[in-house]
């Protein structure tokens, strides 16, 4: 990823920087709002959230070209979904280099402030999580708060500021109902670029009983055995 490449759009980004804002502003006053209380499960450490829930897929976005027109379909495993620039003129993303020449790439969109919006996640998608953060004008993870607002599909919402986002940063959200939409954001005023890495999609976990619940359960089950044996005695 080069400075001239993203050169291209920087005079569109002028051009359309007003409406933007105004975009931009609205998303965040929305964001201010109180939003439906939703039953969620937050996750900071990438191999706690994987053990937390079920079947999972990961999106490295390795496979990218440099410049990618959206939305676009995507696979995290099994599990499909799209990627849009969500408030863009022209829908673009730009792939980028986690080190020059390196085969770890990054999604990031093509004009600041837009935001990145995934969507489009099967029905038993309810976890979704990655490493969500800024780039520069040239490709160069910046220390800037990231916003993330997902919701599900019964319009229950979750809504933080990351602001300890890095490449190596995780992040990860378990709901209780089908995955709707996640919108990754920036609020800095300089040109820094939402950019996401290495996106999990995972299914809920199946519930199993805590040991003490197993414990709590026992004497009734003895209870209900003995009773089942005196009835087979009596006949």
């Amino acid at each position: 990823m080069t400075i001239l490449s993203r050169f291209r759009s920087l005079t569109m980004w002028l051009t359309f920087r007003r409406a933007v804002s105004m975009a931009t502003a609205v998303v965040v006053t929305a964001a201010a709002l109180p939003s439906a209380a939703s039953a969620q499960t937050i996750f900071t450490d990438f191999a706690s959230f994987l053990g937390a829930v079920g079947p999972y897929g990961i999106d490295t976005f390795d496979d990218l070209d440099q410049e990618v027109e959206g939305p676009v379909a995507r696979l995290a495993g099994g599990y499909g979904y799209a990627a849009a620039a969500a408030a863009a003129p022209l829908n673009l993303f730009f792939s980028l280099e986690a080190t020059p020449g390196s085969s770890d790439l990054w999604l990031s969109e093509e004009t600041a402030g837009t935001g990145i919006l995934f969507s489009g996640f099967g029905g038993s998608v309810r976890g979704i999580g990655g490493f969500f953060f800024g780039t520069d004008f040239g490709g160069t993870a910046v220390n800037a708060p990231v916003h993330l607002r997902a919701e599900d599909v019964q319009g229950k919402v979750y809504q933080t500021t990351l602001n300890q986002a890095s490449p190596t940063a995780f992040f990860g959200l378990l709901f209780d109902h089908q995955l709707a939409t996640l919108f990754v954001s920036m609020s800095s005023p300089d040109l820094v670029f939402a950019t996401a890495n290495d996106l999990v999609l995972a299914e809920g976990a199946t519930r199993v009983p805590e040991p003490a619940s197993v414990w709590l359960l026992a004497p009734g089950a003895a209870l209900l055995l003995h009773n089942a044996r005196r009835r087979r005695s009596q006949r």
